[in-house]
Order: structure tokens, then C-alpha cells, then sequence
């Protein structure tokens, strides 16, 4: 699909006097996935979180299927699956229990089926019964992606989801990503594994001070290359 999914124009972002987002421009077509790295504080996560419906933003205009997102903001929302640093999982509850209730959230009726799939798609069956609070960081994780994907959004918005995941958990999220974009669907991705971003994506940015520094096609991308770039942006910010 070449159809545009996702318009982002001139979004600016201020945070306790300090620019976040400045002038951020970035268009995302269905049926692709595009990776956003940078040194701490250069807006990665502030986009996802803007995007997700998580954080406001102060100027310019974000269009999703060619709809103004501020006009259109619930209906967006249903469409979207997010994770980012925080799980939005409840600790006193079981796996089970909190897929469930993400379930009732958003609208899925037959929530028994939907629960197990997804237990199953995360390799989640021996922890199904078990509490969040004692899971560990990458199982949480793991859950936190089950919850994002129950409703089968069209667009993934996914802050650092490789963090805390062991080789198979990185395979099974490797995997899903494959999956959403070959049934044309869109994900937007931040992270700091250089490995793991450039094999997933379509198109690579680098974020310097909320603005794009670095940018190319991951099917034309010299590795060493764009380490170089990474890397550079990266010891300038220190």
C-alpha cells in the first residue's frame, strides 16, 4: 500500500521551558514501519507518547487516514496500539485478568477467545494466572505488547519494545512487526538497538534536539555507515 497513513507537520512540543519537538515533520505510508533513534531527550518518546493519545502537543498539525487528530481524537485512538516505557498494566492483577480488561476497554466482545490468542501469540500460558507485580521487566513487557495488539490497531506505536526481551521474547516481537506490516499496517518504532531497528524497518531517522538529523531507506542503508552517523549524533549531545 503507497496510501499515506500518517502526516505529521511542523509539531512543536515544550516541556518545562525546554524544546522537545521543534518544526517535526514525518510522513508514514500503510504497510510500513519506520524506526526513530537519538540520544536521550531527543523526543523519541515524546512523539510516540503524542501520537498515542498520552501527551499533548503545543503546535502544528498531525493527520492519521487523512483525519485531523485533535478533531478526531477518540475515533483515532481505537485504531491505535501503543507501549512505551510505562506497561499501563495493573500490578494486583493476573496476566489473564488484565488482558481481560483491556478486552472490556476496547469493545472486543468475545474476550475469552481474544485473551488466549494473545497468550498464546506472547508465549505468556505459564504465567497467565500470575500477578503482574511478579513478573519480570521483559515478561511485563511481553504483556504490555498482548495488550497493545488485542484490538488489532492498524498503527503500533512502540517505545523501546525490545527493552528487557530475551532472544526468543525479541523473535516473537520481530515476528508480530512482520506480520502488521505485511497486512498493511503501519508501526513507528523508537529504540536504541541499532540491530533490531534496522532490521525491522523500512525507513531509519536519527532524532538530535527534536528534529530530524539522519534519515534513509533501510533496504539501501550501509550499516556501518549509519553507525557512524548514530554515533556521531550521539557524542555530540554529551
Amino acid at each position: 500500500m503507497n496510501e499515506q497513513a500518517v502526516s505529521i507537520n511542523n509539531l512543536n512540543k515544550i516541556y518545562d521551558k525546554k524544546i522537545i519537538l521543534k518544526n517535526f515533520s514525518l510522513k508514514i505510508n500503510w504497510g510500513q514501519v519506520a524506526t526513530i533513534f537519538g540520544p536521550n531527550g531527543s523526543g523519541k518518546s515524546t512523539l510516540i507518547r503524542i501520537l498515542g493519545n498520552i501527551t499533548d502537543y503545543d503546535q502544528g498539525d498531525i493527520y492519521i487516514q487523512n483525519r485531523d487528530f485533535k478533531v478526531n481524537n477518540n475515533n483515532i485512538r481505537k485504531t491505535i496500539g501503543v507501549v512505551t516505557h510505562q506497561t499501563f498494566l495493573y500490578d494486583h492483577l493476573s496476566v489473564k485478568e488484565n488482558l481481560k480488561y483491556y478486552c472490556q476497554v476496547f469493545g472486543i466482545s468475545n474476550y475469552f477467545a481474544n485473551v488466549s490468542t494473545a497468550i498464546e501469540k506472547f508465549n505468556l500460558n505459564k504465567y497467565r494466572d500470575t500477578h503482574v507485580r511478579k513478573l519480570s521487566r521483559g515478561t511485563q513487557q511481553r504483556v504490555a505488547l498482548a495488550r497493545a495488539t488485542l484490538h488489532h490497531p492498524r498503527i503500533l506505536l512502540l517505545d523501546e519494545p525490545d527493552s528487557g526481551l530475551d532472544n526468543d521474547s525479541l523473535k516473537i516481537l520481530m515476528d508480530i512487526i512482520d506480520q502488521h506490516k505485511s497486512s498493511g499496517g503501519l508501526a513507528l518504532i523508537a529504540t536504541h538497538n541499532l540491530e533490531f531497528g534496522i532490521s525491522v524497518s523500512d525507513s531509519l531517522l536519527i532524532l538530535s534536539d527534536g528534529q530530524i538529523a539522519f534519515s534513509t531507506n533501510s533496504n539501501s542503508t550501509n550499516k556501518e555507515l549509519f553507525n557512524y552517523e548514530y554515533q556521531k549524533i550521539t557524542k555530540e549531545k554529551l
